[in-house]
C-alpha cells in the first residue's frame, strides 16, 4: 500500500480482490486467518502510514484473546514469507489459483506470471546452472524451517485458544506444510530439469541429478496422500457448513503428474548422452 501510494500519489485509488473464488460456502470476512488482509487494507487505505504491528494486534486480539494474539500474529507473519517461498520460487510467478501445475509447459508458463521474470536482476535465476538449483534448495529449506517455527508459535498460543480455533489452525497449517513439502520437490526438480535440458543442448549431461529426481518422485508420492486431509465433521469459521458437506472439497490438485513428467523427461535427456544402461545402474535406478 505504501509503495502504491508513493508510485501513484495521494489522489490515486485502491482496490482489493479477497480471493476464495474457487471455494464454496466460504466467507473471507469470517476467516480467522485471511480476514487480516481485508482489515489491514481497510486501515491502510485510510492511513498509509498506520503502524503495521498495531494493525495486526488490533485485528488478532478480538478473535484470539490478548494472551494468544501475539503468538498467532507471529505465526502469520512467518507464514507470509513461507507462502511466498512456497508458491514463487526465487521470486518467479505461480498460478493465481495456487494449484499444482499439470505439466512442465504449464509450470514454465507460470514462471512468467510476474514482472520479475522480465527484469535483468531476476533473469539470472532462470539460467540452467547448478548454482541456481542450490538457491532453490536453500530457499525451500528456509521455507520449511519457517513453517516449523509457525507450528511452534501455534503451540504457544494453544492453551489460550478455543478448541475450535486450535483444531482449525492445526488443520490449516498442516495443509500448508504438506503442500509446501510437495512444492519443494517439484520446484527443485524443475530447476534440475532445466539444468539438464541446457546441458543436453551442449551434448552433455549430469547423471547425478537423476538420484535427486528419483528421491523427489518418491517423496511427492508419499506426501500427496497427506494433502488436505480432514475430519468431515470439522467446521471452519470461514465455512457455513462442515468440511464434509462442502460442495467443493478442499484441494489444490495433484502434484504427481508434474513430478513424474519431470523425472521421465529428465531421465530421457540423460539417456541421450550416456545411454539407458548407465542410467539403470546403481542408485540411478528406481
Amino acid at each position: 500500500m505504501r509503495k502504491s501510494h508513493d508510485l501513484i500519489g495521494p489522489d490515486g485509488g485502491v482496490n482489493i480482490f479477497p480471493g476464495g473464488t474457487h471455494q464454496s460456502d466460504y466467507s473471507v470476512f469470517d476467516d480467522i486467518l485471511n480476514s487480516i488482509n481485508l482489515y489491514a487494507w481497510r486501515e491502510l487505505a485510510w492511513d498509509v502510514n498506520a503502524d503495521i504491528q498495531k494493525i495486526w494486534m488490533d485485528w488478532a486480539t478480538p478473535i484470539y484473546g490478548a494472551q494468544a494474539a501475539p503468538h498467532i500474529v507471529k505465526a502469520l507473519q512467518l507464514s507470509e514469507d513461507a507462502v511466498n517461498k512456497t508458491f514463487s520460487p526465487l521470486g518467479m510467478g505461480s498460478s493465481t489459483n495456487s494449484d499444482f501445475a499439470g505439466n512442465i509447459d504449464r509450470k514454465e508458463t507460470l514462471l512468467k506470471y510476474t514482472n520479475r521474470y522480465y527484469l535483468p536482476e531476476y533473469a539470472k535465476y532462470l539460467e540452467p546452472t547448478k548454482e541456481n538449483i542450490q538457491l532453490v534448495v536453500e530457499e525451500k529449506a528456509k521455507c520449511l524451517t519457517e513453517i516449523d517455527e509457525l507450528f511452534a508459535d501455534l503451540e504457544k498460543a494453544r492453551p489460550y485458544l478455543t478448541k475450535q480455533q486450535a483444531d482449525e489452525l492445526t488443520t490449516r497449517f498442516t495443509w500448508f506444510r504438506e503442500f509446501a513439502i510437495c512444492a519443494r520437490y517439484i520446484d527443485e526438480s524443475l530447476w534440475r530439469y532445466r539444468y539438464l535440458r541446457g546441458l543436453n543442448e551442449k551434448l552433455t549431461t549430469d547423471p547425478e541429478q537423476l538420484r535427486y529426481l528419483a528421491e523427489a518422485v518418491d517423496a511427492v508420492d508419499q506426501h500427496q496422500a497427506k494433502l488436505f486431509q480432514f475430519d468431515p465433521s470439522q467446521k471452519f469459521t470461514c465455512y457455513s457448513t462442515t468440511l464434509g458437506q462442502l460442495r467443493i472439497q478442499p484441494s489444490l490438485g495433484d502434484p504427481r503428474p508434474l513430478m513424474h513428467e519431470l523425472y521421465t523427461r529428465s531421465k530421457a535427456l540423460i539417456e541421450q548422452s550416456v545411454g539407458p544402461n548407465y542410467v539403470s545402474s546403481g542408485d540411478m535406478n528406481r
